[in-house]
């Protein structure tokens, strides 16, 4: 009698592959995103820093830039180290940091932690937050917390303009904040991806996944089951179609605290896939399952990656 492939041994093996990749692969997949287009009386920063910002219990001190932005003049020296010399209060930070006299001093202060009397806690920049600016917008990714405020220093006048605390009701939350010069006050309207842009999106990263998970398969049919390659496309391509939609505006749905719920549709996709790998190719249990384990895992850490940046 033959013996049974031992499909649990491959998807532990899937498993122990995938963890000992480089540490960077860990951090690939989807990301919440918060995208912010910043003006001042309907005209862009022209020499600004920007701050997203959550608020604390303790008030720990910035620590790291990851989370500030330059709009304007300032984005050439904050996209170098400028910024962490700032936060350091370091010797010789007016040689990194184009800044001198008052405005160094103001720019310190918009980056020390601020006592929030209402909310008891401590507004500081956010923990790994990355934020990457560009003409008018900021676009902040990795670790956005679910609630947050976007604060804008103009370093040609000293003024500090702050939006209301925001509220990601999505993964991916856009705002348009127009700040009032008189009152230092911005008003945010959240905005969402348009569907044609929806669409795109989806067709793009369908395409991807199917090409990853196709070839994954198809090495597992030719060396591991021994069996034509060709027998795993049209199950691999149904299995995809039936899912993806499942996990693509799914993810869209969740709100902001999506861990759990982007684990359960991974897993329904990976369930979902399996029957279908079962029903057309007559595989075991096991060995379906260990299949579908394997293609998830290679489109969940590569095809997941360009989504973090949407």
């Amino acid at each position: 009698m033959k013996r049974e492939q031992p499909g649990w041994a491959v998807v532990l093996a899937c498993l122990a592959f995938f963890s000992l990749l480089p540490g960077a692969l860990a951090d690939l997949g989807p990301k919440p995103t918060a995208e912010a287009m910043l003006s001042v009386d309907g005209k862009p920063f022209q020499n600004a820093l920007v701050s997203l910002q959550e608020c604390v219990e303790t008030a720990g001190g910035p620590n790291e830039d990851y989370s500030l932005g330059g709009l304007g003049a300032a984005q050439a020296w904050v996209s170098g180290n400028g910024v962490q010399a700032l936060l350091r209060d370091e010797e010789g930070t007016e040689a990194v940091a184009p800044l001198q006299g008052r405005q160094l001093e103001k720019a310190r202060a918009f980056v020390r932690p601020a006592w929030d009397a209402e909310k008891k806690c401590y507004w500081q920049p956010a923990y790994r937050a990355f934020a990457a600016c560009e003409k008018a917008a900021c676009t902040f990714t990795y670790m956005v917390p679910q609630a947050f405020r976007l604060t804008v220093l103009d370093l040609d006048s000293g003024a500090v303009f702050t939006s209301r605390e925001l509220k990601r009701t999505g993964f991916n939350a856009v705002y348009e904040i127009g700040f009032d010069s008189g009152t230092g006050q911005g008003k945010a309207i959240e905005t969402s991806l348009t569907g044609d842009w929806q669409l795109s999106l989806f067709v793009a990263l369908l395409l991807a996944t199917l090409v990853i998970e196709l070839f994954v398969g198809a090495l597992a049919a030719h060396f591991w089951l021994k069996r034509p390659a060709r027998t795993f496309f049209v199950p691999v391509a149904i299995g995809n179609l039936a899912s993806y939609p499942l996990v693509f505006f799914g993810l869209r749905a969740l709100p902001a605290g999506f861990a759990e719920g982007l684990l359960l549709l991974e897993l329904g996709a990976f369930a979902l896939e399996a029957m279908v790998l079962k029903k057309m190719t007559g595989l075991t249990w096991k060995q379906a399952l260990a299949c579908s384990a394997g293609m998830n895992l290679a489109s969940f850490a590569v095809g997941g990656l360009p989504l973090a940046f949407t």
